[in-house]
């Protein structure tokens, strides 16, 4: 059940569907939450952005669903699980790799401490600084620092 109703195909102004068309274009399909957003372009046109930003920085696309995948199990949004199992698919991630990032697992040492960053920071609240050193600990040994 939806709190707010999204967009329905063939509403929106021209430059709003030519930009939901670009995101079916792009994903085989145009997901509930960009309906959504489009009903403020200026939140549509944000939200893409800032995926694209992320998109450009160290992380993979594999290494990004994996987060994205254990932080929405942790938080039990069944919506986040559906996309995210079905980018991550998307992205070359196996079913056992998908299973494993949900129940906070992964196989290499890299993509572990990132999903026991995510997973912790999701759970506990806590801030950057209590966090950050696991991580550049559990690093130390690869080559991101």
């Amino acid at each position: 059940m939806s709190r707010i109703t999204p967009l329905s195909a063939g509403q929106g102004d021209a430059a709003t569907q030519a930009t939901l068309a670009g995101v079916k274009a792009k994903l085989g399909m145009v997901p509930n939450l960009f309906n959504t957003f489009a009903l403020a372009p200026a939140a549509l046109n944000g939200y893409l952005a800032f995926s694209d930003a992320l998109s450009k920085g160290r992380l993979t696309a594999a290494q990004r669903e994996l987060i994205a995948l254990v932080i929405a199990q942790t938080n039990a949004c069944q919506y986040c699980l559906s996309a995210h199992t079905l980018i991550g698919k998307g992205v070359g991630l196996s079913e056992q790799a998908i299973t494993a990032a949900r129940q906070g697992q992964a196989a290499q040492s890299l993509e572990q401490a990132l999903i026991s960053l995510a997973k912790l920071w999701c759970v506990s609240k806590a801030n950057y600084p209590t966090l950050i050193w696991p991580l550049r600990t559990a690093l130390a040994s690869t080559a991101v620092w």
